[in-house]
């Protein structure tokens, strides 16, 4: 009977194995159950070994298994399977822990260490290059700089967000939910940033689809809008009972992401000989000496960036071997630092350009209609509505969070 209701647990209700893995610690094995079952059979210890079984007890014997406890970290059947990524097998820190112990997390060989680094590191460098920029240039407050240092804010500020937020996540239930809520809203941050950058640098969209100029509101107010929606569905993909979370989720982010950039593809792309463009807008939309080149590589690595992501590539094929490093979500991070890279010197290239028309008085500064109202003023509203939405989310989705962990633990 005990065997019957092992093997049973291990399969799962369906009767199917997946790769899944629980640790006997006994016997220093690992076996194959569902996912599932992750953290809802506790106490139960499958012992039939597995292929991949095998695999992992040769990746995770015991001395390694030791080393990574020392430093307070635990396998997934030790941890809330609310924090638990599948393919990920140890350096899990616990939940709850202190605000020192994050801290110090930050130099511990866990599973979330490089996915700090990899976001905190571009904003150390990104920060050093505009100071180097800042000083290159004759004016650097001038209004036609606006837009440049607007994108540079928003890179920034996803670069420490996305830093913190995995540094953090760690410190309590919610404290997980308000950071990753307050992740999910940096990206929308640097949407709008981006798209204010390309409205007024590389292409407008009053250049061959919408009149920008006699809209109701202006244009970086229409993505303002749609920003701030997209970031409150894709909080609400935090949800338990939520059926279509990765939609949720990633759809948002990507379809803003398009939104924010199709301007540039079709300027760069053989639509750009089929339009016409306003008198008012043929010369600002022709700006920057070779933008085309860091557009598409940008587009390239965010590609890449996703394809990481989606194939869970290469941690699915090698289950607890790219814990610590190597694993999908800091190629990720990896790849998306350097398309934000590549379209920040598309817009310091355009920008730059700009200066030399303008220089020479073959560009007039009010052609771009750059002012505070369409670049500052957005930036702020955008913050604001996404820290009092992570606040509202994170006071919502805590209790659930302990609800659920309660459960799992009977």
């Amino acid at each position: 009977m005990q065997t019957s209701a092992t093997n049973k647990m291990r399969r799962g209700e369906n009767g199917a194995t997946n790769g899944n893995l629980v640790r006997d610690d006994e016997n220093h094995t690992l076996s194959v159950i569902s996912e599932d079952d992750i953290c809802s059979t506790q106490g139960v210890k499958p012992r039939r070994q597995s292929k991949i079984g095998q695999q992992l007890s040769a990746a995770y014997n015991n001395k390694y298994d030791t080393w990574l406890r020392s430093f307070g970290l635990k396998p997934c059947w030790e941890v809330p399977k609310d924090v638990i990524e599948i393919y990920i097998w140890h350096g899990y820190r616990p939940n709850p822990s202190s605000i020192v112990y994050c801290l110090k997390s930050a130099f511990y060989p866990s599973n979330e260490t490089l996915n700090v680094w990899t976001h905190f590191i571009p904003c150390l460098l990104l920060l050093w290059r505009l100071q180097n920029i800042f000083s290159s240039f004759e004016n650097p407050t001038a209004m036609i700089t606006y837009p440049f240092w607007i994108y540079s804010f928003g890179c920034c500020f996803i670069f420490l967000l996305s830093a913190c937020a995995h540094l953090f996540n760690c410190h309590s239930a919610m404290a997980q939910e308000f950071c990753f809520c307050l992740d999910y809203g940096g990206i929308f941050v640097f949407g709008l940033s981006s798209a204010i950058c390309i409205h007024f640098y590389i292409c407008s969209y009053g250049c061959f689809v919408l009149d920008t100029e006699h809209m109701p509101l202006p244009y970086p107010y229409v993505i303002l809008f749609m920003v701030i929606v997209s970031t409150y569905v894709s909080c609400q993909s935090r949800f338990p009972n939520c059926r279509a979370k990765y939609l949720m989720r990633f759809m948002p982010g990507v379809l803003s992401h398009v939104v924010c950039t199709f301007p540039c593809a079709v300027r760069f792309s053989m639509l750009r000989h089929h339009v016409r463009l306003a008198p008012s807008q043929t010369t600002t939309c022709q700006l920057g000496e070779d933008p085309a080149y860091w557009f598409f590589f940008h587009i390239f690595s965010y590609l890449v960036a996703v394809a990481f992501v989606a194939f869970r590539f290469p941690e699915k094929w090698k289950p607890g071997h790219f814990d610590i490093v190597g694993n999908s979500h800091q190629w990720f991070h990896i790849f998306t630092a350097l398309g934000m890279y590549c379209e920040h010197l598309m817009a310091e290239d355009s920008l730059r350009h700009a200066l030399a028309l303008i220089e020479a008085g073959d560009l007039d500064e009010d052609q771009f209609g750059i002012n505070e109202w369409t670049t500052i003023v957005p930036m702020v509203l955008i913050v604001l509505a996404v820290l009092i939405i992570s606040c509202k989310m994170a006071i919502r989705l805590a209790p659930l969070v302990h609800e659920n962990r309660k459960q799992s633990c009977h």
